[in-house]
């Protein structure tokens, strides 16, 4: 069942964590009292089971990693170490997404780049044009 994010509260996220843990239900039964997906409050456990109640406090910033760390994190994944989930919760990561794009970036031969570095201009590659549409550009801007 698709179920549209909504934004729970950290008070929330916390009492179905611990719902949960106590035993009061299946994660698909607490996840729609709280109206929200199954996969959302399994990540609310792992990062609880991981950081505790400062999960759920909303910092207002995203974490900085650098290069080294995101290689580190990536040597692991490749290295049979463990999924995206197991190395997020190894490493302290809050998402596993994290852990996903930086094995997508690796595999695309992106660089790392430290976290908070700035942002490089975003441009779309264009194709590459034949001689004959050269010279029909330059024509037409005569």
């Amino acid at each position: 069942m698709f179920f549209i994010p909504r934004n729970v509260s950290p008070q929330n996220k916390l009492q179905a964590v611990s719902e949960y843990l106590a035993g009061k239900g299946s994660q698909k039964c607490i996840a729609k009292k709280y109206g929200c997906d199954q996969k959302s409050l399994s990540a609310w456990i792992n990062n609880y089971k991981v950081f505790g109640e400062s999960a759920f406090i909303r910092t207002g910033h995203n974490q900085n990693y650098s290069s080294e760390f995101r290689n580190k994190v990536v040597q692991s994944f490749l290295s049979g170490e463990g999924s995206y989930e197991e190395l997020a919760i190894k490493f302290k990561i809050p998402a596993r997404s994290t852990v996903r794009s930086w094995i997508m970036k690796y595999n695309d031969h992106e660089e790392f780049k430290s976290s908070g570095t700035g942002g490089g201009t975003i441009m779309t590659k264009g194709r590459t044009t034949t001689f004959d549409e050269r010279i029909e550009i330059v024509q037409y801007c005569r």
